[in-house]
């Protein structure tokens, strides 16, 4: 989707950008327990990625006796695994329970104490991708693919999870004291940050992570990071959020150095303004993309939709992307797809109904609005 809305940002076409029907609004309600004051805070999501509660599974016992004796070599290996079984009810719970923060600073009183937390849609895309974080860490800290059968659901209602704003007996909090609300984006938890560094992640990396568990903690970040390794951009410097002062944001040096390998300047510019500043891949950039006069460019500042489409939210399941394998490190992906009414399976080039969809086991979920 990143790549699709730098397409458009390219070619102009913001207009027709179809990643919009999957984008939708995530609204954050914060209470100072303190002084039950509220802030509500909205940020723009393209996937609900779900966390696995295995302490919900329904099947403890059985899968304890199972792992014992698969230990011990007392299993038939021809017979089917015993995994966790988990209701997929006990997963959308874990996202939307109240979350309780501990030192929290009150702008309040600008005294540390507790609050609490709670995420809900302030909006409904056309179509909802569901994640599920199978990939997690272990005991060791080494990553590991969480086998656990969890069934979704062929219909699903999320109307429960919609937010309402601030509501007639709400109070907000005041602004954050001295200046710390100076900068509105959000930054990166630093103790968060120096734990996954530890583990030998790079810096921007990190901060990635942090920011995409909304600084939960560590190894909600450290979950996030396996499941996002192979994101092209997971290295990349996080974007500045600047808008004002275009030309003082490219460093010049960088600039002379591209117009030197005979590339344009306004495209060299541009590429580097898309890069956050990182030459080699500004590089890749301006030989992608075709150069576009920077002069022709009041559109630098070029506006998103003003809106993203909402509704209700009801939904049909319309595909599964699940992997075949016990481990990241190999294995396979393969979707299937409803197409008039029956399940197809897509394997590479080889497509076939299917008799038993993965409904359970699935990584990915395609759900379109009823």
């Amino acid at each position: 989707m990143t790549r699709i809305t730098r397409a458009d940002q390219a070619n102009h076409e913001l207009d027709h950008d179809i990643t919009r029907h999957f984008r939708f609004e995530v609204e954050t309600r914060l209470q100072c327990n303190a002084t039950q004051q509220v802030r509500y805070t909205t940020h723009e999501e393209n996937v609900l990625s779900l966390t696995i509660p295995v302490e919900a599974a329904t099947n403890h016992a059985e899968v304890l006796d199972y792992q014992a004796k698969l230990a011990e070599g007392k299993v038939d290996k021809s017979a089917a695994p015993v995994r966790h079984h988990i209701p997929f009810d006990a997963v959308l719970s874990n996202f939307s329970a109240e979350e309780d923060i501990q030192d929290f600073l009150s702008p309040a009183t600008n005294v540390k104490g507790t609050a609490s937390k709670v995420v809900r849609f302030k909006t409904f895309p056309d179509f909802l991708m569901i994640h599920l974080r199978r990939y997690v860490l272990s005991d060791n800290w080494v990553p590991k693919k969480l086998e656990a059968e969890i069934p979704l659901p062929e219909r699903l209602s999320l109307e429960a999870l919609r937010s309402h704003g601030l509501l007639p007996n709400e109070t907000e909090l005041p602004n954050d004291p001295e200046g710390s609300s100076a900068n509105s984006q959000p930054q990166p938890d630093a103790a968060i940050m120096e734990q996954l560094g530890m583990m030998g992640f790079g810096a921007n990396a990190c901060a990635r992570a942090c920011l995409g568990v909304n600084n939960a903690n560590a190894e909600a970040a450290t979950n996030w990071l396996m499941e996002h390794m192979g994101d092209p951009d997971i290295n990349d410097p996080l974007p500045t959020g600047t808008s004002n002062g275009g030309a003082a944001e490219v460093d010049e040096e960088s600039l002379a150095m591209l117009i030197s390998m005979g590339i344009d300047p306004s495209h060299a510019r541009n590429g580097l303004k898309e890069t956050g500043g990182d030459m080699e891949r500004a590089v890749d950039w301006c030989f992608s993309h075709d150069p576009v006069d920077e002069s022709n460019e009041p559109a630098a500042q070029e506006p998103q939709a003003s809106s993203l489409p909402t509704g209700a939210g009801e939904y049909k399941l319309k595909a599964i992307i699940s992997h075949i394998g016990s481990n990241l490190g190999s294995g396979h992906y393969v979707c299937h797809i409803l197409k008039n009414g029956k399940w197809a399976l897509f394997n590479d080039r080889k497509v076939c109904e299917s008799q038993n969809p993965p409904f359970d086991m699935g990584y990915l979920y395609l759900y379109a609005r009823e």
